[in-house]
């Protein structure tokens, strides 16, 4: 029982025009930039969890993607992204698969974490935190797959501040996503009650440091659970975080070696050439020559 047709934030919008009878219900949409979320979902999964998340999780598990945004927006209805969310609207009507619902019962933290572990355990991924008041985050060039978390502050209950507070919001996602090195990406937007605790983006066990002048925070995947302190934690070595010989500078080096060779033959060519000393004497005159 599958839910991959795309549809547009504003069909969804509308088919709960009765949302006060979901009080408690909040969206929940994933969708694919390239890959398909085209998971076939058996019986035993959906004891487990609804059709939605139950294709979701199992269609993370296969790594399709390079990067995997998870963002957790408390307290938003359905009815709030009909016109303050355009940049999702637009994603999502571009995306090459979605799976949506407009209105479920769900523990959004508890799905995220899910996929945030399949990710970093079955594709090797790490984790990155964006910093959701000042937008940095830690930029990478690399191709291992990332999970990067977005974890806004409850909507305001101001309608005005609300809305302002969603289009805030929704443009720094979209930025995150002209930011990544690879378009293949998969979005996670879920919602939470904005009155549970739905993680705090400055939580224990993230090390805060700054790149380039932009605060980031990128978590430790080895230490989670035990080291929340953060007095044990580990750190891979330079060259397993970073990238040296990326394409671009890789490319440079063998042009620059390949002119290097062209400029030390050209000087070898001139060394070797021989002009005899009568090329410099002046030409005979007409007289001498008459004569």
């Amino acid at each position: 029982m599958m839910l991959t047709r795309p549809i547009k934030l504003a069909v969804l919008a509308s088919a709960i025009s009765g949302a006060s009878a979901f009080s408690n219900s909040f969206p929940f949409a994933a969708f694919a930039s390239e890959a398909s979320l085209d998971f076939a979902v058996n019986d035993e999964m959906m004891t487990q969890s609804s059709p939605e998340i139950a294709a979701t999780l199992g269609s993370v598990y296969g790594c399709p993607a390079d990067a995997y945004i998870l963002v957790n927006q408390p307290g938003v209805h359905t009815s709030d992204l009909r016109h303050d969310a355009p940049h999702l609207s637009t994603l999502l009507s571009e995306a090459e698969s979605s799976i949506e619902s407009s209105h479920m019962l769900y523990d959004a933290r508890s799905v995220l974490d899910q996929i945030s572990d399949s990710v970093v355990n079955h594709c090797g991924g790490k984790k990155i935190t964006v910093d959701t008041r000042t937008g940095g985050f830690a930029r990478y060039v690399d191709t291992t797959p990332r999970v990067i978390s977005l974890d806004f502050d409850p909507l305001s209950t101001d309608k005005s501040v609300r809305r302002n507070q969603l289009r805030d919001n929704d443009a720094l996602l979209y930025s995150v996503t002209t930011l990544l090195p690879s378009h293949d990406y998969i979005v996670i937007y879920t919602a939470q009650q904005a009155d549970s605790n739905s993680g705090d983006s400055s939580g224990s066990g993230d090390s805060a440091f700054k790149i380039a002048g932009t605060s980031v925070r990128e978590e430790d995947n080895d230490n989670k659970g035990d080291n929340k302190d953060g007095k044990d934690k580990k750190y891979d070595s330079l060259f397993a975080n970073y990238q040296f010989l990326s394409p671009g500078i890789w490319m440079t080096m063998v042009v620059s070696l390949l002119l290097l060779l062209v400029l030390l033959q050209a000087m070898s060519w001139i060394a070797e050439l021989q002009v005899s000393y009568k090329a410099f004497e002046p030409a005979p005159t007409r007289e001498k020559a008459s004569s």
